[in-house]
């Protein structure tokens, strides 16, 4: 897979993540919590069982290992974001999530021990000021409930590292097909022990948005973000998916009949201006440098 391939594959991800925010709406309204969790990832071992039966192989030790890891994190990343919910604004707990690529990019300088480019850092500045005017906050009320969305940004940049790190030494396939059976497991055990009732989805309108939730959002995604993150930096991933909260306005704008504010579709444009500048510059500066001198 080439470069600019492995981008806009990526791009194809935050956008199908952005439309689980609209569907978990439609969902959440019939079903509890983990029984949306449960049923997301049982539907998506289904697919992959149908679709990628073949490329499954016995797992070794170190695969099951890293994808309980991997698991540990994503199941992380949902309660973080259940508890945020609940005591902090939507529009706080968005921008605070979106603005994990700000801790992707930390973390790297910790991990390569370099500071980013001038082009990264510009980029950064313009895709946070973007994200928190999408987000339609006229200020931001730091409380518990924001704390536990930081901490869901903090696991998500994490996440991106791990997942970049570790689709090179795994096939995509087995990789992801491990950690949706270990995220699967989590999500009894803590359905379990909180003692939540399991219901399924009544109407019609919620089954749809639930067999779409885990045909686009989770087996789509899932695998093609393990798949193209062998061809991409953190740094980039990080940066294309900040279009996750943009795509996830346009599909509640299209599919909630929320309106989208003036200050949110400027906040929208000053995300895509950064992202799709920055990248841009990212691949032109990667052909430049593969190409024969």
């Amino acid at each position: 897979m080439k470069h600019s391939t492995a981008l806009l594959a990526l791009t194809s991800v935050a956008v199908g993540w952005g439309l689980s925010y609209p569907l978990l709406k439609i969902i959440g309204a019939e079903m509890a919590p983990f029984s949306v969790i449960t049923c997301r990832f049982f539907l998506t071992i289904i697919l992959m069982l149908v679709f990628f039966h073949k490329k499954l192989k016995k797992p070794t030790f170190p695969l099951l290992n890293t994808s309980f890891l991997g698991a540990v994190q994503i199941v992380a990343m949902v309660l973080f974001i259940l508890y945020a919910v609940k005591t902090a604004d939507a529009s706080t707990v968005g921008f605070l999530i979106s603005s994990s690529v700000a801790f992707v990019i930390i973390i790297n300088i910790f991990i390569t021990r370099t500071l980013p480019s001038h082009s990264v850092t510009g980029a950064l500045i313009v895709i946070l000021c973007g994200l928190y005017l999408l987000s339609g906050s006229g200020g931001l009320d730091f409380n518990l409930g924001a704390a536990f969305a930081l901490l869901s940004g903090l696991v998500y940049a994490i996440d991106i590292h791990f997942t970049r790190v570790f689709s090179q030494r795994f096939d995509a396939v087995n990789f992801g097909f491990w950690q949706v059976v270990f995220s699967t497991i989590l999500a009894i055990i803590a359905q379990t022990i909180t003692g939540e009732g399991f219901a399924l989805p009544s109407s019609g309108h919620a089954i749809i948005s639930l067999i779409t939730l885990s045909v686009i959002c989770t087996f789509y995604c899932f695998y093609m973000q393990i798949t193209a993150q062998k061809y991409t930096t953190a740094q980039e991933t990080g940066l294309v998916f900040t279009l996750e909260p943009v795509s996830s306005a346009v599909y509640a704008w299209f599919i909630l009949d929320e309106n989208m504010s003036s200050r949110s579709i400027i906040g929208a444009l000053i995300v895509l201006t950064g992202v799709i500048g920055c990248l841009l510059l990212s691949n032109h500066k990667k052909d430049k440098a593969l190409s024969p001198s």
